[in-house]
């Protein structure tokens, strides 16, 4: 393992920069592309199958480009809802834009409310968009298990915001201010 954790130093050391530039052509965002590079180095220390790649560095190439399409298509998706819900929102008062924070933020409220392991997969799924099957590989749980605890969530939240407003959710990643614990 010791000579594992040295190879992957030295290929940081020798491909960080430019897999960070590969991923700023893609995201035109400094911070997320040195984020994408950096959860890639991550994952490739996690691998204990490293001597099977054969070509290490088009393996990380290949590795920032798809996360960053995968970042894009997201993003792309989040803008389109955001997109249809504030056309029917431009000439809202003073007053119904404090309303509609007013539920948003009751609304963040009931999904810190969650049970723990409840409330993770939940924010992993919908907050940061990542599939069930990629939740499942890391909480190490089957992906039956998050469908169940989508399925919890949903149940609970549609519960609790019942009386608020009809419940309906479109977020932006940074919008969700509370923690995955």
């Amino acid at each position: 393992m010791q000579k594992h954790n040295l190879d992957i130093e030295d290929l940081f050391k020798q491909h960080y920069k430019d897999l960070c530039h590969i991923a700023f052509n893609y995201l035109q965002n400094v911070r997320d592309a040195e984020d994408i590079v950096q959860e890639k180095f991550i994952a490739l220390l996690h691998n204990k199958k490293l001597d099977n790649i054969t070509n290490i560095k088009s393996y990380l190439w290949q590795s920032v480009k798809n996360a960053c399409i995968n970042k894009l298509e997201r993003e792309k998706k989040l803008y389109r809802l955001e997109e249809s819900f504030f056309t029917n929102y431009k000439s809202i008062s003073q007053e119904e834009e404090m309303i509609r924070l007013e539920k948003q933020l009751y609304l963040h409220k009931q999904i810190d409310l969650l049970p723990k392991q409840c409330k993770k997969v939940f924010l992993l799924c919908v907050i940061e968009g990542i599939s069930y099957k990629e939740v499942s590989k890391h909480l190490e749980v089957s992906v039956n298990a998050v469908k169940n605890q989508m399925k919890k969530a949903y149940k609970i939240l549609r519960k609790s915001l019942n009386n608020h407003y009809v419940f309906s959710l479109f977020f932006k990643k940074t919008e969700y201010r509370g923690t995955l614990n």
